[in-house]
């Protein structure tokens, strides 16, 4: 339940208010309910930028099979309830400037409290000496954790060899992450090590024999 301050301070004149005065405006944090839908409103999928779409096109086409609104560009001005950068093409380090400057613009249209996640790329071999990947993985990683604005969340899942966009452990992490259970983690890395496992038959109730009811 939201606290009054935080409803007075999120809408109307008291949100003007508290802007004038430099007042703190606690986001208002989403909260899982069971019939509610997965991610309250479209959920926009990027991809790397640089022509190999496979991973994106999998991903934001199995997302519209758990009956998301897909976008595959941004509108103006449209209020989105998730964003998903999925960076599986990305081999350089420089390579980040083209999908991190498509995603930008949107960030300021996520809906207060909705989440945006990124999916980097899994690690390939690299000559010895080589310092690209790590360079890359620190450049991913500072703009999962200063990218997301006030009162938006973000998260990062890296799966690694085997563990594709669309593996069962790829999927089942970034559903947590855009449903309302992940409403107070902000600024985690996940690593998905698998592409094995399987996705549960009814993603809103406990997985039978494994959890408590």
């Amino acid at each position: 339940m939201t606290d009054k301050y935080t409803q007075f301070v999120s809408h109307g004149i008291g949100k003007d208010l508290a802007k004038k005065l430099g007042l703190p405006q606690p986001a208002v944090l989403r909260r899982y309910k069971e019939g509610e839908p997965l991610v309250p409103g479209p959920v926009l999928v990027l991809g790397s930028g640089n022509g190999r779409t496979a991973g994106s096109d999998d991903l934001a086409a199995a997302l519209a099979g758990w009956g998301l609104d897909v976008r595959r560009s941004a509108l103006p001005k449209e209020k989105l309830g998730a964003i998903v950068l999925v960076l599986d093409a990305v081999e350089h380090p420089e390579e980040l400037a083209g999908p991190v400057l498509t995603a930008a613009p949107s960030l300021r249209d996520l809906a207060p409290a909705r989440g945006w996640s990124r999916s980097p790329a899994p690690p390939r071999p690299l000559p010895p000496g080589c310092c690209r990947r790590p360079s890359r993985r620190r450049r991913a990683a500072a703009f999962a954790r200063q990218g997301t604005p006030g009162g938006c969340h973000g998260q990062r899942h890296s799966p690694r060899d085997g563990a594709g966009t669309t593996s069962p452990s790829t999927l089942g992490a970034l559903r947590f992450f855009l449903s309302g259970r992940s409403a107070f983690v902000d600024g985690q890395f996940l690593t998905v090590t698998s592409g094995a496992g399987q996705l549960s038959a009814d993603p809103d109730k406990p997985w039978p024999g494994r959890s408590p009811s």
